[in-house]
């Protein structure tokens, strides 16, 4: 019943891309145990023993073989999961990171995740997933563009030595 009579046949360019398979480091360790199976198959080795080398069922194997021979590589691959659809759709997304971009109301000099997800009516964690996904740090911003603006600023009312503004600022001295 868990006898291989007749060896499954493979043809060599086949056979070359699941030895691939098999040879490789980047692969999903699933799909290189699948293609090892295959490759035992095609050797004529038996359930039992393929059972006992690679630690999957006779049952998994026929199913395997199967899939292989009904859709060939990617019979191999792994189906889809089902899960929880993504609630947050992308333009949510894009009205996160247009609010982002403004400025918040107040004196506050940047937008925390906490005040940003109140104004739009989503949580602070999804605000955060937003930020992190786009690479945005939000206080970093703000912060280097203050810093830049307060050395520009010393820069154009530095004074030099003789008592007059010193000739490294690149603006007018109005505009500082």
């Amino acid at each position: 019943m868990f006898t291989a009579y007749e060896p499954f046949q493979l043809p060599p360019q086949e056979r070359d891309r699941l030895q691939q398979i098999v040879r490789t480091t980047t692969l999903s360790a699933g799909l290189v145990r699948r293609a090892r199976v295959l490759l035992l198959l095609a050797e004529g080795v038996s359930l039992r023993q393929i059972q006992a080398q690679t630690g999957m069922s006779p049952r998994r194997i026929q199913h395997w073989r199967k899939s292989w021979q009904k859709k060939g590589l990617d019979g191999l691959l792994d189906a889809p999961r089902a899960g929880r659809p993504k609630k947050l759709t992308v333009a949510k997304e894009a009205a996160i990171l247009a609010a982002t971009e403004e400025h918040p109301p107040g004196s506050t000099t940047h937008w925390s995740t906490r005040r940003l997800a109140r104004r739009l009516g989503v949580s602070n964690v999804t605000i955060m997933r937003v930020w992190h996904k786009a690479g945005l740090q939000p206080h970093r911003l703000e912060q280097s563009r203050l810093w830049t603006a307060r050395k520009q600023h010393y820069r154009c009312n530095r004074k030099g030595r003789n008592g007059r503004p010193s000739s490294t600022c690149d603006k007018e001295p109005s505009r500082c």
